[in-house]
């Protein structure tokens, strides 16, 4: 169980970091979509 939790964690992050990076994505294209209105 300890053995796996470095590796959960840093599957995590990267989960989170991933759908950080989508979010700003599509908020990124929001904003051109806005513009482009």
């Amino acid at each position: 169980m300890h053995k796996k939790d470095p590796n959960f964690h840093s599957v995590l992050r990267r989960v989170i970091y991933s759908i950080d990076v989508v979010k700003q994505v599509s908020y990124n294209d929001q904003k051109f979509y806005m513009a482009y209105r």
